[in-house]
């Protein structure tokens, strides 16, 4: 079970695993499907949800403490 004692940390920890995830991704579709497009397309894609998940963290933080409580 996850720990939600502090929301803060734990969505730093979402947000650097997704970081890692997405450039690890990305080189497994370029080394795998060696085509850059597709490549780039995975990057952009995967980048755009990190930009997404960042511009509705503080959101979600003020909503776990709501349920919390």
């Amino acid at each position: 079970m996850v720990n939600l004692d502090n929301p803060e940390l734990f969505f730093k920890k979402i947000e650097i695993s997704m970081l890692i995830l997405v450039f690890l991704g990305f080189l497994l579709c370029l080394f795998f499907s060696k085509n850059l497009i597709w490549s780039i397309s995975f990057l952009s894609g995967g980048l755009l949800g990190y930009l997404n998940f960042r511009s509705t963290k503080k959101e979600g933080i003020t909503f776990i403490k709501r349920v919390k409580e």
